[in-house]
């Protein structure tokens, strides 16, 4: 499949990482110019040294023709006419002094671009089915918004997936190649069919507890 990865945080680079190893075409954007640069720099120990995930820069270089890294949105914009999913791995810190209230300015921003430009995919037409998975910690009730703000910049044939993540900074490849669980919530069967997909590997294996929720 064709997957397509907003933010390069160890989230977004492990889990394109561990996608690129499970035979999936990755595209990872950031708007962090360094960060693309040494996690496309094809040397290991570059790689280790920017986001210090054991085992990332070996991931990464092995899967090479698999996984590119990108901070020209340019390159987006051309995915996009074939992309199948698209996961945002997008940071949203606490805010100072609002105890559990979440900054989602860069989640909205990425939000909006990734929509009025999924409305352009194939010259306007929408032809291709597109699963948009949420892996940022956000309120729940952004997965409804989410769905909202996408039909307001005219996507079509998509969908909502919420794909929240377990993972630990520093182990997070351990932690996507060896998950304990994985969740996924949608409302629409291709969604739920698209995700079978993408974790084909671990869908049918003995010690994952595979979990589909409304």
């Amino acid at each position: 499949m064709k997957l397509l990865y907003i933010g390069a945080g160890f989230v977004g680079a492990c889990s394109g990482a561990v996608m690129a190893d499970s035979g999936h075409d990755a595209l990872v954007y950031d708007i962090d110019s360094t960060r693309i640069k040494m996690l496309g720099s094809g040397d290991r120990d570059t790689i280790q040294a920017c986001l210090s995930e054991d085992g990332l820069g070996e991931m990464i270089v092995r899967n090479a023709e698999r996984i590119k890294f990108t901070d020209n949105y340019k390159d987006v914009i051309g995915f996009l006419d074939d992309v199948e999913a698209v996961f945002l791995c997008l940071p949203t810190p606490e805010k100072p002094g609002a105890e559990g209230e979440s900054n989602l300015t860069y989640y909205y921003a990425a939000t909006n671009q990734l929509g009025e430009n999924l409305a352009r995919r194939q010259d306007g037409k929408q032809g291709n089915y597109v699963s948009v998975i949420n892996k940022s910690t956000v309120p729940i009730k952004l997965i409804n918004e989410t769905e909202e703000l996408l039909r307001g910049h005219g996507v079509k044939n998509f969908g909502v997936v919420s794909n929240p993540e377990f993972l630990v900074e520093g182990k997070a490849i351990e932690g996507t190649v060896r998950p304990d669980r994985i969740v996924v919530g949608a409302s629409k069967e291709e969604d739920f069919a698209a995700m079978r997909r993408i974790y084909q590997r671990f869908y049918s294996a003995p010690n994952v507890k595979y979990i589909e929720v409304n």
